[in-house]
């Protein structure tokens, strides 16, 4: 939200909401409303003390100057943004190691991860330095005119893609288009990470290389911030990591590690903070822009981006798939159902296995869902994909199995089922100098 001061009027003051702003000038007395703006992101967060503590664990001298041991008061400054929305201040206000925000379109995302380091830097100075990615070089151009329009106001000057604050913060902006690309950041040191629409990266090693950077001599929390939507080529492994945990939000999710050199535990934090286009009330005011959201896309695919609705596939063989309706409460499937297994082959990719059931009449499952004549009900899986040392899931990363090591898992879990038939995939049908992947398997 910009304001303007005219020649002979006194500065325009927005509602405050999130008052972080802080006009070309001005000396630390002009932050002396910051912890009021604080309180005010944070009460509209559901949160009166955790930004305050947050920031003041670090130094309380920033974030409400005293002189004198008396509190100044000073005319309230230029807002240069403010949060419009409970998500957008409850990003503000979340202290968690690593934040996922939207997961919809509409949801004020780079508002939102601009405003959070125009936050940090108004409270920490020159020791906040971030950097903030975009996929490619013409994805970060909309990001960088956003950007002026939030940290003109405040006196920050922008200079071949890095803002200097009055404050001596620094923000970046760069691409990162490859995983190789990551390295040109070896050595070097950020508060904070932000990498907008993390879909659009089909793997999560080059943002995990990056984490490397996050650092701080001066003990200012180190935060990684991303924004995302439903599809993309990264949609599963960043739904395996903040959605699957809580597809709702809002809870945060413990890592624990061990130094090697103290033996001390160490946690770190992530969350998923939801944020949707009925949270935006200047879209919402415009009523062609949902019209124009359906012109573009599949309807599936549209639904996805409207309600942050993360099971929804694009291009989905079956894309009327709903979980209300697919998923049933496992019951004991009756003997006289045929029973067959296929398999999705991967060894450096991940292999699914799946066992499935005939249902020959209408059945009524146990949780009063009508199962019809002819459907398929899988009723046993075997998803081969690997895990780190906490045991969360590596997206698109297989267990390296052999064949005949697959073939073994099979049928040890099998549990004496009658299999009238399997099918497979006809890549592991193909023969590459010796016997095939089916013929190795010998099931």
């Amino acid at each position: 939200m910009d304001s303007k001061v005219g020649k002979n009027k006194p500065p325009t003051r927005t509602v405050a909401r999130g008052n972080i702003g802080r006009p070309k000038g001005s000396t630390n007395k002009s932050t002396a409303l910051l912890k009021d703006a604080i309180l005010q992101a944070a009460e509209l967060a559901g949160d009166k003390g955790g930004m305050v503590n947050y920031l003041n664990g670090h130094d309380a001298n920033r974030v409400g100057k005293t002189m004198g041991g008396t509190s100044q008061r000073q005319p309230a400054p230029l807002v240069a943004w403010a949060p419009f929305s409970r998500p957008q201040a409850e990003l503000l206000t979340c202290p968690a190691n690593e934040i996922l925000f939207g997961g919809a379109r509409g949801g004020g995302k780079t508002d939102g991860m601009l405003g959070k380091f125009a936050l940090k830097q108004n409270a920490y100075g020159k020791d906040a330095v971030g950097i903030f990615f975009r996929r490619t070089r013409v994805d970060l151009r909309e990001a960088v005119e956003r950007s002026k329009d939030i940290y003109g106001p405040m006196g920050a000057k922008l200079t071949e893609k890095q803002w200097a604050f009055p404050s001596g913060a620094r923000l970046r902006f760069e691409y990162l288009e490859h995983e190789r690309d990551s390295q040109n950041y070896q050595g070097h040191s950020y508060t904070d990470l932000f990498f907008e629409e993390l879909t659009n990266w089909a793997s999560p090693d080059p943002i995990n290389k990056l984490r490397a950077t996050l650092r701080s001599s001066s003990g200012v929390p180190c935060q990684l911030h991303a924004t995302g939507n439903p599809g993309g080529p990264g949609h599963q492994w960043v739904k395996a990591r903040y959605i699957d945990p809580c597809p709702t939000g809002g809870k945060m999710l413990w890592e624990e590690y061990k130094n090697p050199f103290t033996q001390q535990t160490v946690k770190q934090s992530r969350v998923f903070i939801p944020s949707k286009l009925s949270d935006n009330p200047t879209l919402m005011a415009d009523p062609g822009y949902v019209a124009r959201l359906y012109q573009s896309g599949s309807a599936e695919l549209v639904r996805a981006w409207l309600h942050g609705d993360w099971d929804i596939v694009d291009g989905a063989f079956f894309d009327c798939w709903k979980p209300e309706s697919h998923i049933v409460r496992p019951f004991r499937i009756p003997p006289d159902w045929l029973k067959f297994r296929s398999c999705d082959w991967g060894s450096a990719k991940p292999f699914s296995v799946g066992w499935w059931a005939v249902c020959p009449e209408l059945h009524h499952s146990p949780d009063g869902h009508v199962i019809p004549r002819g459907a398929v009900v899988r009723y046993r899986e075997w998803y081969g994909v690997a895990k780190d040392p906490n045991g969360e899931v590596r997206p698109d990363v297989g267990l390296k199995l052999t064949a005949e090591e697959v073939a073994e898992g099979i049928k040890s879990r099998d549990e004496g089922d009658t299999i009238a038939y399997s099918v497979i995939d006809p890549a592991a049908f193909s023969q590459d100098g010796g016997p095939s992947i089916v013929e190795r398997m010998k099931i």
